[in-house]
């Protein structure tokens, strides 16, 4: 398991974090630099689709299907998420998102991905640096 700061964590094939104003697409873009239209502009853009775009909100998918399953958002979380007890209280708001990590054939992410600075780029702009627990 994986556990990034800042209340992001990466569990099994789902990537869990706390989505906040800042993490527009715009914004995400800005960081790198690249010019509208552009070659660039349309990787950096799907990359960010890749990390926040088309993301779950977990308060909104426990109202909508598991309210009568499991009494409260905790246990929603800890027993169908399987999310450790001691990192509930980080997800346990109305902002916290997931989204399943499959890159597909997108090998240009694959490969943006494995580079260092961008890497630090997008953990800064998640919120935290990853280390391994």
């Amino acid at each position: 398991m994986k556990i990034y700061k800042k209340q992001n964590l990466m569990l099994d094939d789902k990537f869990y974090f706390i989505k906040n104003n800042n993490m527009k697409k715009k914004d995400f873009l800005k960081l790198f630099y690249v010019k509208k239209n552009s070659y660039f502009y349309q990787l950096y853009s799907r990359l960010y689709d890749y990390i926040v775009g088309k993301s779950i909100n977990l308060y909104n998918e426990y109202n909508k299907y598991y309210k009568k399953e499991f009494s409260t958002f905790r246990e929603f979380l800890s027993e169908h998420h399987n999310i450790p007890e001691k990192l509930i209280m980080n997800f346990d708001n109305k902002n916290s998102y997931y989204k399943y990590k499959d890159i597909g054939n997108e090998q240009p992410l694959f490969c943006l991905m494995q580079n260092d600075d961008i890497k630090k780029i997008v953990n800064e702009f998640m919120g935290g640096y990853i280390y391994e627990d």
